[in-house]
């Protein structure tokens, strides 16, 4: 079966951004991912960003909000230069934003892709239609009983059943998705929550692993138990369901980073709800990896400026934490190779 959705080869498909970084030039990324705010109306256990420990060095303040008015305008700068899609997530819950409708219109209005994150217990029948157009949208659940659910994202909501059956039967443009970030608290709901994903239509579930600050791996006492049933999992899958992030997930962690430079960060352009832009997901919010910040600049500005420019060309690796770009990163360099062997030999 051929699982395109988070394949780590997907920047092959634009040979122009290639054929610029192999002159030595700086492209446009092919997408944005933008945290319209940091506020949300739960407070997940190993929170990346709620967490007291994981704030050590970070920009992150729970109040952020980026404007509606300066969204949008930075959605129109990324056309501009030729952005081709635009993921809205948090921070905190992008559905919170008070202007989603008017960002959501304005994004189709250029003929931009989009794509949400959400842990979907705001969507009700009037704003659902909002993403009736999206590409694809994935929901946080992290549980299959309500009691699970509510332990490790800090709420007196339950699993929003009926939200995502909503979403499934309006949204039918969209991959739907449900996401499982695998804790102590949860790793024994692994395949009952793969089981109540697929009886509620969903195209995939996504599994991960929690990170902490330190790099522990605080789930390794679990592993055996849940890799078990992650590969229970398997037999779930067929034409309409798939499974991603077994132990591939796992591996990130591991943070070997065999490459020379992350080429990734060409093709993805973070900006965080403080307005600040950020190499990845992953060194968002993190001080030391800012490039600069859209209420001093355009994002034309910060993306093909100095300060980006330096940060690349000193970018120290091991410097950065863990994550599961690895792959595109090998395939990245391989494609930009200079004197590859054996090409013509396929």
């Amino acid at each position: 079966m051929i699982k395109e959705e988070y394949s780590p080869y997907k920047a092959a498909h634009h040979t122009d951004r290639l054929e610029k970084l192999r002159a030595g030039q700086t492209p446009a990324p092919v997408q944005m991912q933008i945290d319209l705010t940091n506020r949300c109306n739960h407070n997940c256990s190993y929170c990346t960003h709620r967490n007291p420990l994981k704030r050590k060095g970070t920009d992150f303040s729970e109040k952020d909000l980026i404007s509606t008015e300066r969204i949008i305008k930075l959605i129109s700068e990324g056309k501009e230069i030729g952005v081709k899609a635009i993921l809205l997530l948090g921070g905190g819950e992008p559905l919170i934003h008070p202007g989603i409708k008017e960002i959501v219109e304005h994004i189709e209005n250029l003929s931009l892709e989009f794509a949400l994150v959400t842990n979907g217990v705001l969507i009700n029948k009037r704003n659902v239609k909002i993403f009736k157009n999206a590409r694809w949208i994935r929901v946080s659940v992290d549980a299959a009983t309500n009691e699970t659910y509510q332990k490790v994202q800090k709420t007196k909501n339950s699993i929003p059943i009926k939200q995502i059956k909503l979403i499934r039967n309006t949204c039918k443009k969209a991959i739907i998705g449900i996401s499982f970030l695998t804790k102590p608290e949860n790793y024994h709901e692994a395949y009952m929550t793969a089981v109540m994903a697929k009886k509620l239509g969903v195209d995939n579930i996504r599994y991960s692993v929690v990170q902490t600050l330190d790099g522990k791996d605080i789930l390794e006492p679990y592993y055996k138990e849940y890799f078990q049933m992650l590969e229970k999992t398997k037999e779930l899958e067929d034409k309409k369901f798939k499974v991603f992030g077994l132990k591939d997930r796992r591996e990130a962690l591991k943070n070997q980073k065999d490459y020379e430079t992350c080429l990734y960060q060409h093709f993805t352009a973070v900006i965080a709800a403080n307005g600040k832009v950020y190499p990845c997901c992953w060194t968002k919010n993190f001080t030391h990896f800012n490039l600069g910040s859209i209420y001093k600049q355009s994002f034309s500005e910060i993306w093909f400026g100095k300060k980006r420019a330096k940060f690349i060309k000193n970018m120290n690796l091991k410097k950065c934490p863990p994550c599961w770009f690895d792959e595109a990163n090998k395939f990245l360099s391989y494609l930009l190779k200079k004197d590859p062997k054996h090409v013509n030999f396929v």
